[in-house]
């Protein structure tokens, strides 16, 4: 049905907000809901295979994951027409085991696990404990001067006692220990599929079953020589489960991140009971019973019980485990705190904002363990290769059964292998098994979750929440990045920049405490970046009742009367010149001029004398009873960030192109972006919100694969459009629908670190493809006996190492992952805007020559940033 796009609509996608046309999904009763459960018994990625297609065939299951590394599924589906329980029931008729993951799921899915593993170990222990003495009896029998000839004494015709023992120890190996491969191998063959289950068993089976026959052949014929393989099945199945072992345990080492992001959590808190500010009393309570607006008392040393602000007192915390900051953060009276963080040195007071599962560090939880249920693209090829790998092995071991025959009718087997063996038909037997049971889907099928989950967790670790691994996936190939400009290269707020005093009679603090006297009588923005200048960087304490007959006018100026001696005006050139008789001479208009170029906003500073004693009794003023006119200026802008020329420089030296978008005037985009090292021909400027998206949408269609970088709020729709959104500076607000990413943090390096995770990742996941490949492609040949000309076999045995050992070693070339460390960035200073030679220039041109017989002080004009305010003094320079 052909449907008229509508201007409404139309003006929506443009900016991003494409219209949602309701689905029959969607329609009221037909609601879907996503669950996620534990998958017990799964042994390779054709296990997760099979219950996605058996699943997924049931109508009202919309869509199923299964992750077989992590062991979950998550399912969206409609209640209406299915329920868990029949979900569940499903899942079970594959002889698997599946339970709901509730709100504590990690807890629980941790004691699931050592449940599991504990079951694990045990068989493992009972089967080594039943087929070491086979292994021992064997390795004797090659020891010289140790006599077994009683062992290979005859019972029955010409069965030997030691066939008996070893009959005798196999068989709980083979049906009791080993009955969990049967019953998987069964339900995937009642379903029309293969496993790895059915490969062991089938191999083991041979053995034995070979090695039974063989004996009843001889009861029936002592003219038969039997030769027997029951230390092939027992050993086969020991080494497969001690290699499942290792797999289970290193997997548990993949998710180590969540395990300790859940140790973060405290189980205790101190509630303090309040009245009109006093605390009444205080007790302690389990953290669970915390709620909002709470008062809770942190002590030095102790773990921050949720979110909230600080109330009182003061303290440094650790935050390193939420936000990768490897510094303490200072927090002070109305900062937030992040339930989680380790309080480091003092002890304060907070009220509780978000607690249980909306704080910052259980949302956190979620966004890791959900990224590690999604399947990467890649994981695609892994999952068509297990659907046809068990009936092309099964195949090849047929296959090789008859070629040896052949070869053998021929008489083309070495005698050795002969004299070993004892016929041709025993020779290709042994073959074909070793090509069974060397063939291994479960590193192929491990390639990708083992090291996503690793990925997603160094992530987290580093105030890096990736949200899925087809995120990670798509975030290698990132070949433009564009960068909102506001709050994110810029720190979204003005700050004073520049200043420069006219006069030698007036000190460069005393400048400044005048200044912010009269700013802070003032809401303006500006105003406000003044006064956090001079108390923050000039560290002065303003005497603010000194002002009075306050007066301004909005965007132009204001004046305002400090005590009863000093009328101070500040404003543009307009309110300055209509306020007072001053003039703005060419120089300092040449100066303001220059600065305004660099999208700077510029403020006059004038003074006019009054008649009268200073209130409360002072002396006028410092020494500057005399000064008045234009005294100085300063300039204000939205300040880059002190990181973001060096992210862009490490972004151009990989080969990304940076860009940036804003809707300020091409002039200040322009500024900014010469800052950051961004060239002209890549800025976007006076773009509307909505119209972020567009722009996104056109570096799309030029080839590029883009990464959006915003804060998350306005920038919402850019970030849908992008291949991949970022959010830098979320905090503890780390739920950002939009987002494919979440930096924690507000630094741009974290971006580097994003992306640079990402390239490591799919690196890991290639190598552990290419091993994979290799191990399959090399051994199934080798094990075929292709080397045995030149004397390389690969028997049963060896082929059941060989198998076991491959899939541990692709989970432990995973884990390497974690001793991943992000790229180090240094911060590229400030450039000044003078050099010490065109400062002395400039001010010969400006600073009137009746004052140049003094030495001039207070008459910098540099970039207010460029050094730490303990080190900023007034410029002593001979003029």
């Amino acid at each position: 049905m052909n449907i008229q796009q509508t201007d409404q609509e139309r003006l929506l996608e443009e900016g991003g907000l494409a219209p949602m046309i309701a689905d029959e999904s969607s329609e009221p009763g037909n609601e879907c809901e996503t669950i996620s459960l534990r998958i017990g018994g799964m042994t390779c990625q054709s296990c997760a295979g099979i219950i996605e297609s058996v699943v997924g065939c049931e109508d009202g299951v919309e869509s199923i994951v299964v992750n077989y590394a992590t062991e979950k599924a998550s399912i969206k589906f409609v209640p209406q027409k299915i329920s868990i329980r029949k979900i569940i029931t499903a899942i079970e008729e594959l002889e698997k085991t599946a339970e709901i993951i509730k709100e504590d799921g990690a807890n629980v899915q941790k004691q699931a696990r050592l449940r599991e593993e504990k079951a694990m170990r045990r068989a493992l222990i009972a089967s080594a404990s039943l087929s070491a003495p086979l292994m021992l009896i064997h390795m004797l029998g090659f020891i010289k001067g140790i006599s077994m000839e009683w062992l290979h004494t005859p019972v029955v015709h010409s069965i030997t006692l030691v066939m008996l023992i070893e009959w005798a120890l196999t068989t709980p190996v083979q049906f009791i220990i080993g009955a969990r491969f049967y019953s998987a191998a069964w339900s995937a063959l009642k379903r029309g599929a293969g496993n790895m289950d059915l490969l062991v068993a089938l191999g083991t089976s041979i053995s034995y079953f070979y090695s039974v026959f063989i004996i009843i052949l001889n009861l029936i014929d002592s003219s038969y020589k039997p030769v027997v393989f029951f230390e092939t099945s027992a050993m086969l199945i020991t080494f497969i489960l001690l290699g499942k072992y290792l797999e289970f345990a290193a997997k548990g080492r993949t998710s180590d991140a969540i395990s300790k992001l859940l140790s973060l959590k405290p189980k205790t808190a101190i509630m303090l009971e309040m009245d009109s500010g006093r605390i009444v009393s205080e007790k302690e309570i389990a953290a669970d019973l915390i709620e909002v607006n709470d008062y809770l008392k942190v002590l030095p040393g102790a773990t921050v019980p949720a979110d909230g602000l600080v109330v009182t007192g003061e303290s440094s915390i650790n935050e390193a485990m939420i936000t990768g900051e490897s510094m303490p953060v200072a927090k002070v009276v109305g900062d937030k705190v992040i339930g989680g963080s380790v309080n480091h040195t003092g002890t304060f007071v907070m009220s509780a904002t978000r607690v249980g599962r909306d704080s910052g560090l259980a949302q956190i939880i979620r966004l890791v363990e959900e990224a590690q249920t999604h399947k990467a693209p890649i994981q695609s090829y892994a999952d068509k290769i297990s659907a046809y790998f068990v009936p092309v092995v099964i195949s090849l071991a047929l296959l090789t059964f008859v070629v040896w025959l052949i070869i053998g009718a021929a008489g083309g087997i070495p005698q050795k292998f002969l004299d070993d063996e004892g016929s041709d038909f025993l020779v290709a037997l042994l073959f074909a098994i070793s090509v069974v049971v060397i063939a291994c889907p479960c590193a192929l099928g491990l390639a990708t979750p083992t090291a996503v989950m690793v990925g997603t967790g160094v992530g987290a670790l580093n105030g890096i929440l990736i949200k899925g691994a087809d995120h990670l996936e798509t975030a290698h190939k990132i070949s433009a990045v564009l960068f909102d400009k506001t709050g994110t290269l810029t720190h979204g707020k003005p700050a004073l920049t520049d200043f420069c005093v006219f006069t030698s009679q007036l000190t460069r603090p005393r400048f400044f405490e005048l200044l912010g006297i009269v700013e802070s009588q003032s809401e303006h923005p500006l105003a406000k970046a003044i006064v956090e200048y001079v108390t923050k960087e000039e560290n002065l304490v303003l005497q603010t009742d000194l002002a009075h007959d306050f007066r301004g006018s909005t965007g132009r100026g204001i004046t305002c009367d400090i005590g009863d001696f000093k009328r101070v005006h500040v404003g543009n050139r307009e309110w300055i010149a209509a306020a007072t008789s001053f003039k703005v001479n060419p120089e300092i208009e040449q100066r303001m001029s220059g600065l305004e170029r660099e999208g700077k906003t510029v403020i006059l500073v004038a003074f006019e004398n009054l008649a009268g004693e200073d209130i409360k009794g002072k002396a006028k003023g410092k020494g500057d009873e005399e000064v008045q006119g234009l005294v100085g200026m300063v300039a204000l802008a939205d300040t880059l960030k002190p990181e973001a020329a060096a992210t862009i420089h490490y972004l151009k030296q990989k080969g990304i192109e940076s860009w940036m978008v804003t809707g300020d005037n091409h002039r200040t985009a322009g500024v900014i972006a010469r800052e950051a090292g961004i060239t002209a021909e890549h800025v976007f400027a006076e773009v509307l919100p909505a119209q972020k998206a567009v722009k996104v949408k056109e570096l799309r269609a030029q080839g590029h694969v883009v990464a959006m970088i915003g804060d998350g709020i306005n920038d919402s729709p850019a970030l849908s459009a992008a291949d991949i959104g970022i959010a830098i500076g979320a905090g503890t607000d780390v739920a950002i629908e939009a987002a494919s990413m979440v930096l924690v943090k507000n630094d741009l390096r974290d971006v580097v670190t994003a992306i640079d995770l990402s390239h490591k990742t799919f690196q890991r996941i290639r190598l552990n493809f290419m091993w994979a490949m290799i191990y399959n492609l090399t051994g199934i040949p080798l094990a075929a006996g292709l080397g045995a000309p030149f004397g390389i076999i690969i028997p049963p045995m060896m082929a059941g190492m060989a198998m076991a050992l491959s899939s541990v070693s692709v989970v432990v070339s995973s884990l390497l992952l974690k001793r991943y460390t992000k790229p180090q960035l240094g911060v590229l200073p400030n450039r000044s805007i003078l050099s010490q030679s065109s400062l002395r220039e400039y001010l010969r041109r400006v600073v009137p020559r009746s004052n140049r017989d003094v030495e001039y002080l207070g008459t910098e004009m540099q970039s207010a940033a460029a050094t730490p305010s303990s080190k900023r003094r007034p410029a002593k320079l001979k003029v």
